[in-house]
């Protein structure tokens, strides 16, 4: 694992450390902290043998609402959320932070260079004008075949993704 990787994981990692305190919890009392259940998302007034889907998730679906530019939304969209933005904040830390050669500046530099619409938009198809000239200059399928053959590496079988050594 190269430095710049470690960097990566450990930044990804505090980001899902449940430290914070938007992570919702339980205050019932009528179950232990450590069950892992949301009483407070249950619906006990229905009968779970007639609706067992309402009755464990009724109380959640009732205080929370989809939002308009989603399909659905749920506790994995929720933690997803949360994980974005205590990554954005840690990586905004590490910018301000972190000296000009140091791993995290890096991270920090190639998530503002991301985040950078502007100059995105401004450089257009210019980044990758190469790769689709070469992509343009494919004739037939044995072409095809030769360049797409020619970005694969010989030790690693890529059905299974195994390493052949």
């Amino acid at each position: 694992m190269t430095p710049n990787t470690k960097t990566l994981c450990l930044v990804i990692i505090a980001a899902c450390t449940p430290s914070h305190p938007e992570v919702r919890t339980s205050t019932s009392t009528s179950a232990p902290a450590s069950s892992g259940l949301d009483l407070a998302g249950m619906d006990r007034s229905i009968v779970p043998g007639n609706d067992f889907f309402a009755y464990a998730n009724g109380g959640w679906i009732k205080s929370h609402e989809i939002p308009p530019d989603r399909a659905s939304y749920g506790t994995g969209a929720i933690v997803d959320e949360l994980t974005a933005k205590r990554t954005a904040e840690l990586i905004t830390l590490a910018a301000q932070q972190a000296p000009a050669n140091a791993d995290a500046r890096k991270i920090a530099d190639y998530y503002a260079s991301y985040l950078d619409e502007a100059g995105i938009a401004a450089k257009g198809l210019a980044p990758v004008s190469l790769e689709l000239s070469r992509i343009a200059a494919l004739r037939d399928v044995h072409a095809l075949a030769s360049a797409l053959g020619g970005t694969l590496r010989a030790d690693v079988d890529v059905l299974n993704n195994t390493n052949y050594d």
